[in-house]
């Protein structure tokens, strides 16, 4: 996305999350409020565009900080922190010249449950609310090697993602989950990048999500979630 188009679209962003925080803050009344979202700020050191921060209350826990990320054509939050390269196998629409790593999954130790919030994606000054097609990487084990594959889609799948931003419409509220627990108690999503896939999804659009991590002290907001997030499948 060009420099310009880039910075009107975070411009646009900047001012829609407050209305995003009214759209969960009706998903889940008292048990989580949202405020203060801050601007955006230009990610250097990263392998995607942008990110800024909400405050969240969960009600029987402590005060969290969403991360809200910005994401064009190609972002990925992937890092060399538990893989270099030469201990992955990837597959060749996953190779980029520049910034490689941005699909390398990272660990995700750090917290029990991790839930992703689609807030919206901007196509010119279009705004879809609550709509987003994005990737959730993981690994398997290769013999002495790693392999990249996809575990699922977060967000609405490609078809219907094109559709939306076509019609310029808005997706239903949801909440999913990066990592946590299946209903048959199996653990997913660590490690794992999130993507945004150059050739099946839209390119010239940005892509606002936040993500929220969770861990011991948030048994309550853990439990609503376990019952109503969404999986990546």
């Amino acid at each position: 996305m060009e420099k310009s188009k880039l910075v009107k679209c975070l411009k646009l962003a900047e001012n829609e999350l407050p209305n995003a925080c009214g759209t969960y803050q009706g998903l889940f009344g008292n048990d989580l409020q949202f405020f203060d979202p801050s601007q955006f700020t230009f990610i250097q050191k990263k392998a995607y565009t942008a990110r800024a921060e909400i405050k969240v209350n969960i009600r029987k826990g402590p005060a969290k900080i969403m991360s809200v990320i910005a994401f064009v054509s190609g972002d990925g939050t992937g890092d060399t922190s538990l893989y270099s390269a030469q201990e992955l196998i990837v597959p060749e629409e996953y190779q980029f010249r520049i910034k490689p790593e941005r699909v390398f999954p990272r660990s995700k130790k750090e917290v029990v449950m991790e839930a992703f919030f689609p807030l919206f994606s901007i196509r010119g000054n279009d705004v879809c609310e609550n709509a987003i097609c994005l990737e959730e990487l993981s690994t398997t084990k290769e013999g002495n090697r790693f392999g990249i594959n996809l575990l699922g889609w977060l967000g609405q799948i490609p078809d219907v993602y094109g559709r939306t931003l076509l019609l310029k419409t808005k997706a239903d509220p949801q909440v999913g989950l990066t990592k946590g627990y299946r209903r048959n108690g199996d653990k997913f999503g660590d490690p794992h990048a999130i993507h945004y896939p150059t050739k099946s999804v839209n390119p010239d659009t940005l892509q606002v999500v936040g993500f929220l991590g969770l861990n011991k002290d948030d048994q309550y907001i853990m439990e609503i979630l376990d019952g109503i997030a969404v999986i990546p499948k």
